[in-house]
């Protein structure tokens, strides 16, 4: 039985067009751009139980994303986690007083 080339073209066209959108939609969705941020200054806090956090966390303030994790480091000195938060540039009037908590987002319980 022979098929026609056509119909074998418009196949892996389809089987093309649906690895790109997948491809696409893994990026959309994990703000792939934020990852590469380098721009702006790195805070660190003092926490005495991190949970799960990651390095690459989302931080946010009032729900609005400004930076991530860049590292996760163990004082043992204090026997305290020190987190490294890499702000962005554009929000630089943080005030000094500000305080720092891990919160647990999603169903999954990702740690930001």
């Amino acid at each position: 039985m022979r098929r026609s080339g056509s119909v074998d073209f418009v196949t892996g066209l389809f089987v093309f067009l649906g690895i790109a959108a997948i491809f696409w939609l893994v990026l959309a969705t994990s703000n792939y751009r934020a990852y590469k941020q380098t721009e702006g200054y790195t805070v660190t806090a003092r926490f005495s139980d991190i949970g799960s956090l990651k390095v690459r966390a989302p931080v946010t303030m009032a729900g609005v994303p400004i930076g991530r994790v860049v590292r996760i480091y163990l004082d043992k000195e204090r026997f305290q986690a020190l987190v490294f938060m890499r702000i962005g540039s554009n929000f630089d009037h943080v005030p000094v007083d500000t305080s720092a908590s891990i919160l647990t987002a999603g169903l999954l319980g990702e740690k930001y």
